[in-house]
């Protein structure tokens, strides 16, 4: 099933190279943009639907993408635990020994966390 999407995902072409202004995007964008489109391409009913259970976050690898200092940046990070009393997610970075607890449901909607 794998290598079918791939060799058709292979054959289309998509104008992702460049911005709406003509401008190269950047190689993360551009991985960003593939990893939605590639999303996109599952069927409905295998979406992960956050809103309607954020337990389903947890075991899951993540990229998250902060502003820091006016620029996005990315973070690899894994899923631990999901506390529904407080509606937050504990994660930890990769590369970081630190646990961080946050809302991801807007995170997740809003295209700034990726589950890889």
């Amino acid at each position: 099933d794998q290598i079918k999407k791939r060799r058709k995902t292979l054959k289309q072409k998509v104008p992702i190279m460049f911005s709406a202004k003509k401008k190269p995007k950047s190689f993360q964008q551009l991985k960003l943009e593939y990893v939605e489109w590639l999303n996109a391409q599952e069927p409905p009913a295998k979406r992960m639907r956050i809103n309607d259970d954020p337990h389903q976050l947890v075991g899951k690898k993540v990229l998250h993408i902060f502003l820091v200092d006016g620029k996005e940046e990315e973070f690899e990070g894994f899923i631990l635990n999901y506390d529904a009393e407080r509606n937050e997610h504990e994660i930890i970075y990769n590369g970081d020994r630190e646990h961080y607890c946050y809302d991801l449901t807007q995170d997740i909607t809003d295209g700034s966390l990726k589950v890889l």
